[in-house]
């Protein structure tokens, strides 16, 4: 895991977390 990359949860894909940078 990246502390610098904000980690968005993004239900709206397939209920998967997407890391946004």
């Amino acid at each position: 895991d990246n502390p610098l990359t904000i980690e968005c949860y993004d239900f709206n894909s397939n209920g998967k977390h997407s890391l946004i940078g």
